[in-house]
Parts: structure tokens; C-alpha cells; sequence
């Protein structure tokens, strides 16, 4: 048997019983950081101007505040420090990051290859809150054409981590969540939420990217990637009563490598 026989044949065995593979988008097919700490930039610069912190100060009430296990940290920061100015400069600063929305979506490597090889086998979905903007960014890299739909949480109105959404896109699918498999980065997002309704998941736990961060100064970059390394989408939701117990079915830092398909 050729090697590439032999790569299918252990990447339909981990997928037997799934009919449809759901893709989250952030930190799954496209990088999050960019976006993440361009809107982080953002809102330091409002906050520096408002309350004269520093970037150190920006980024110790990240964790702190992570640490009491409120995942929104910086809505509640924000809303305690600026009260009824919070929305609006809130509001301005992610308006700002979608101006550039496309600019700064990067892909994961490989991640296009292990899609276009699994579609060959496996329905694929996207269920994902992200701006309508994504749509046009998986047209662009032709990539939308392999998954069958595409549900995000700007287009239907539902959001993560409502159970409700997973609900909604196997009841349009007419399938049984039990053959479904989840694929995200977040386990209060897309793991828990997924499994409470029956589906497999699989954790997508994505080494840090440092080209992503070409968008904000270099001292910026520098903080929030220690910041992140410390507490990420990885361990946050340790510190979440609801949360710090759920566990993946599977887990891995390269869905190319995952599927059997070689070193990324």
C-alpha cells in the first residue's frame, strides 16, 4: 500500500462515523491574532488617553481579570472605566480593525490543503462569529467552495457559545449530531457548546504565529504574545467554573499533521 493510501486509510478510520466536519475560522483556518491585538491596540490608545495607563497595565488587567474567570475582560474593564463612553469608542476601535479586515486575515499554513483533502471525503460546514466581511476573505483564497455551508453568527444571528447555533446548523443539515466533529480553538466556544448537544470535537491548539502581528508597533506585539503564551485560548478557561472541566475528544497544534497528511 503507497503512502498515500496509507495516510487516507488512518484519516477515515479517526473519521468513520462523522458525516460533517464543522471548521470554526479563527485560529482555525485564518489567524486571530492580528485581528485580536490590532482591536487590543486600539482600545489601549483609548485607554491610555482616558485613564493614562501604560502597555504593562493594559495587558496585567488582561490577566487578572481572565484569572477571576470573567472571559469578556475587556468589556467589563472597559465598561468600569469609561461607563457610558464605553460603547461607543468600543464600537469605533472593532469598526476600525474591520476597515482592514482583509488586509490582515492570514492563512494558516497548510490549513488549505488539509481542507481541499478531507472535502474529497467528508462534508465540510463553517460555524463561526465573524463579521459578514469573512465571507468575501474565504471567496478570495477559494476556499469556500469546498465547504457545503457556511454559517455565521453576523448572517443568522445566533452566536457562540448559545447551544442554539450548533442546534440550528444540524437541524439544517437534517443530521445527528453524534456524526458530526467540531473543530475550534476554544473550549467555551466551540468544545463545550458542541458537546453538549452530542457532537466529537477537536482542539485546535495553534503554536503563536510571530509574522501575524506585522500590523501593530513591535513593543505591542512583543506584550500581547507573553500575554497570550500566559493565558490563551489554551488554559483561559481554567479559570472558568463552567468550563475548567470539559476536555476535547482530540486534540492537536496542526490540523494538516492531525489528519495523517505529514510535518506541517
Amino acid at each position: 500500500m503507497n503512502n498515500d493510501k496509507v495516510k487516507m486509510k488512518k484519516t477515515l478510520n479517526i473519521l468513520k462515523d462523522i458525516e460533517i466536519i464543522f471548521f470554526d475560522v479563527g485560529n482555525v483556518i485564518f489567524y486571530d491574532y492580528p485581528s485580536q491585538s490590532l482591536y487590543y491596540y486600539y482600545i489601549y490608545e483609548i485607554l491610555k488617553d482616558k485613564i493614562g495607563i501604560t502597555i504593562d497595565d493594559f495587558f496585567k488587567q488582561r490577566i487578572e481579570i481572565l484569572k477571576k474567570g470573567i472571559n469578556d475582560w475587556i468589556n467589563y474593564w472597559g465598561n468600569k472605566e469609561l461607563q457610558s463612553e464605553w460603547r461607543v469608542l468600543n464600537e469605533k476601535a472593532w469598526g476600525d480593525v474591520l476597515t482592514d479586515w482583509e488586509n490582515i486575515s492570514i492563512p494558516i499554513h497548510n490549513t488549505f490543503l488539509a481542507i481541499q483533502y478531507i472535502a474529497k471525503y467528508k462534508k465540510l460546514s463553517i460555524i463561526a462569529n465573524q463579521p459578514k466581511k469573512t465571507m468575501s476573505l474565504l471567496k478570495r483564497f477559494k476556499i469556500s467552495q469546498y465547504f457545503e455551508s457556511i454559517f455565521l453568527d453576523q448572517v443568522i444571528n445566533i452566536s457562540k457559545p448559545n447551544v442554539e447555533m450548533y442546534s440550528y446548523v444540524t437541524e439544517y443539515h437534517q443530521i445527528d449530531p453524534k456524526k458530526c466533529l467540531m473543530i475550534g480553538d476554544r473550549i467555551d466556544n466551540d468544545i463545550y457548546p458542541a458537546r453538549q448537544i452530542g457532537m466529537k470535537t477537536l482542539m485546535v491548539a495553534l503554536p503563536f504565529c510571530e509574522k501575524s502581528l506585522k500590523c501593530v508597533p513591535k513593543e505591542w506585539g512583543k506584550k500581547y504574545f507573553e500575554s497570550i503564551n500566559e493565558l490563551g485560548n489554551q488554559n483561559k478557561h481554567l479559570f472558568m467554573k463552567d468550563f475548567k472541566d470539559i476536555k476535547a475528544d482530540y486534540y492537536t497544534n496542526n490540523l494538516y499533521s492531525f489528519f495523517n497528511l505529514g510535518n506541517s
